[in-house]
């Protein structure tokens, strides 16, 4: 199996764990962040929504297959190792920022 290989099937494989993550981090997030201010409490299903929601009107995933002239493509392992750590870093960073007051 190639090297190329191997990272298409871990990256496939990451994708619901890190749908999943997301979901998470934006209920709490939200829950965090948001409800204190007046906004309705977003559930679990609401955060995966959000999350698609964003990604379809970011099409940060359609966008990083097009470059400019000059500019470099990060490799797809790269991509998916970033997509897998930002939900928990996002979680992370807000829980701190949270209980800081």
């Amino acid at each position: 199996m190639t090297k190329d290989k191997i990272v298409k099937i871990l990256t496939l494989a990451a994708a619901p764990p890190t749908f999943v993550l997301r979901g998470v981090a934006i209920k709490c997030l939200w829950a965090w962040f948001l409800v204190p201010l007046g906004a309705i409490p977003v559930t679990f299903y609401g955060g995966l929504g959000l999350s698609a929601l964003v990604s379809v009107l970011t099409a940060h995933t359609v966008l990083s297959i097009f470059t400019y002239p000059g500019e470099t493509v990060r490799p797809s392992w790269q991509n998916a190792v970033v997509s897998v750590l930002i939900p928990p870093a996002a979680l992370a960073f807000g829980w701190i920022v949270h209980v800081l007051p």
